[in-house]
């Protein structure tokens, strides 16, 4: 075994089970690398045989390895009480902005945007999403300057807001 360079500190996990006879091998390559000054974190674990088993091993393996100290803890992350449209932001807008919506149950999604002829400009979103809070941008670079509607539906209940591209 050569180890040469900087000293660093190596982290090291095994899991025995078939390969038992490599044992005395991987001992030797650990004190070897530890008579050479490096700092080995060595861990030994039996194998497993479910996916349990080895689900276990690998987060212990992991936290082990790369301890995680949260800065921080969102707990805001509720439901949405109500399907809701908020208004887009910014308003008026040059040339994107975001339109934000929250459903309050899973719902099949559309969100369009029209001009102020009812003409469809875009289909934002089309599609079933689960309960929670969205944002999406939309891109008015090919519009022209106007007056704008947005408006998302879901189970027979529509909601329309008005938004101004000025360019």
């Amino acid at each position: 075994l050569i180890v040469t360079g900087e000293k660093k500190e190596i982290n090291f996990a095994a899991t025995w089970g078939i390969y038992e006879g490599l044992s005395n091998d991987m001992n030797n390559f650990r004190d070897q690398v530890e008579n050479k000054g490096y700092k080995i974190n060595w861990i030994e674990l039996p194998e497993g045989h479910s996916w349990g088993q080895w689900r276990a091993t690998t987060d212990f393996i992991l936290e082990s390895f790369f301890p995680f100290k949260p800065t921080s803890i969102n707990r805001s992350q509720t439901l949405p009480e109500k399907f809701e449209l908020f208004q887009n932001y910014p308003n008026p807008f040059n040339p994107t902005t975001t339109i934000k919506y929250s459903l309050k149950s899973e719902a099949n999604i559309k969100l369009i945007i029209t001009d102020s002829l009812g003409q469809k400009v875009d289909v934002l979103v089309n599609k079933m999403q689960p309960a929670g809070i969205y944002t999406v941008k939309f891109d008015g670079t090919n519009l022209s300057s106007g007056n704008y509607i947005y408006s998302i539906s879901t189970d027979g209940k529509t909601i329309s807001k008005k938004m101004q591209l000025i360019k």
